[in-house]
């Protein structure tokens, strides 16, 4: 084994002000491949809990991913995912995700970013020296409070202050006995709002920079990826045609929904929905689709396949009792709905469609007391017309109230 000299540097940098910029300096990317394979253990403890897969990490840049790994029952399971969205292939089922996956998170908030900080609009001030390395001083032409110093040889960063707090410093670097110009590993200390941890960089024998362990720390948990065995310029994340169709189809559903294009939405989300019949979302946008167009059926259908996959959904419940009352028909199943929405939640809106229940069941008093509610409860989260809608139900409530004699406060 190649003997090694071991340099421990304990850096303390006094963040400067900003002197004037110098002559520009272009900085190179330090990372130079676009597609990787690694084995990885993946470590998770909380407390005295401890949990631990290893499997097979696979990249390709700059947000698709594949990771297979043994389950406790000798299955095979593999996640792959196209930025947050998500495909698990597991004893041969299908599930898609859309808040994407741990591993693959950490990827893109923790090593990402620092491997694009070339891109970014970065002004020059000057050389200068951190932890004993020729570095070049940089801040941020939009944020000048948010200082870089970038290692001259390597081009990795050493240090990033935002005003005196440093959100990355170097803590470690070694070297090789027989290349003592190039250090072989960087260790990097990571304090971002609540989350620290460290990088440790590693100058691979096929002549790149790879990450050879990601360690966070959150509260009492812990979360360490340990790299090793990589494989650059080559993957093994497939195909992930089904994943950019569903983004694009949502994004494309989503934006027609804002702007009221009936038949776009309806062609967008069914589009999803025959890829991926649990998307709950999906049917809410369909549900208020066919209710704009008027039509009951396709409204109904909707947000009745949403109470099959979410029985307890408070919006999926209070959305049909409201539509059955609207058609005055199922008017108990409809109250009984609104009833178990408004258990979880007192809207305003939930509110106003349990109240108007109670008015055509002709349960006058709770139906003004919850109406009264409702109207109280009202803020800038609903919008002018559902307060609209409350004030004529209260007031169909009281005119009610009044034919019978009642006293109205």
């Amino acid at each position: 084994m190649t003997p090694r000299r071991w340099f421990l540097l304990t850096v303390a940098v006094l963040c400067l002000g900003l002197a004037a910029p110098a002559a520009a300096q272009q900085i190179e990317p330090w990372l130079h491949f676009d597609r990787a394979v690694a084995d990885v253990i993946w470590v998770t403890t909380q407390g005295e809990h401890r949990d631990e897969i290893s499997g097979t990490f696979s990249w390709r840049a700059p947000d698709e991913f594949s990771f297979a790994y043994q389950t406790s029952n000798l299955s095979m399971r593999r996640v792959r995912a196209y930025r947050n969205f998500t495909v698990t292939q597991y004893q041969g089922h299908t599930s898609y995700g859309y808040a994407g996956f741990p591993l693959f998170s950490i990827w893109q908030q923790f090593f990402w970013p620092l491997t694009q900080i070339h891109a970014e609009p970065l002004v020059y001030v000057g050389p200068e020296r951190v932890a004993h390395r020729d570095v070049g001083r940089y801040y941020l032409e939009t944020d000048p409070q948010k200082v870089y110093w970038i290692d001259q040889q390597t081009n990795i960063p050493l240090l990033i202050m935002e005003g005196q707090h440093a959100l990355l410093s170097v803590s470690n670097y070694r070297f090789d006995s027989g290349a003592a110009n190039r250090p072989r590993f960087l260790e990097l200390d990571y304090d971002y709002g609540g989350v620290t941890g460290k990088l440790t960089l590693w100058w691979s024998d096929f002549g790149a920079w790879v990450p050879n362990e990601i360690m966070l720390h959150q509260g009492q948990n812990t979360t360490t990826l340990t790299f090793s065995n990589w494989e650059i310029d080559t993957d093994q994340v497939g195909d992930l045609t089904v994943l950019k169709t569903l983004e694009w189809q949502i994004s494309l559903g989503e934006a027609a929904h804002s702007v009221g294009q009936w038949e776009d939405v309806v062609a967008s989300f069914k589009e999803v929905l025959s890829i991926d019949p649990y998307y709950l979302p999906a049917y809410f946008y369909l549900g208020h689709t066919y209710y704009s167009q008027g039509n009951y059926l396709g409204t109904v259908e909707n947000y009745q396949q949403a109470l099959m996959l979410a029985p307890d959904n408070a919006l999926a419940l209070n959305n049909l009792a409201y539509t059955y009352l609207e058609r005055r028909v199922n008017l108990v199943q409809a109250v009984e709905m609104a009833e178990k929405a408004v258990a979880q939640e007192r809207r305003a809106t939930y509110l106003d469609t349990l109240g108007y229940g109670y008015y055509l069941l002709g349960r006058l008093d709770e139906a003004r007391e919850i109406l009264e509610e409702a109207l109280v409860r009202a803020d800038d989260t609903i919008t002018a017309e559902n307060v609209t809608e409350i004030e004529l139900h209260l007031e169909m409530v009281y005119h009610a109230l009044e034919k019978e004699g009642a006293a109205i406060p």
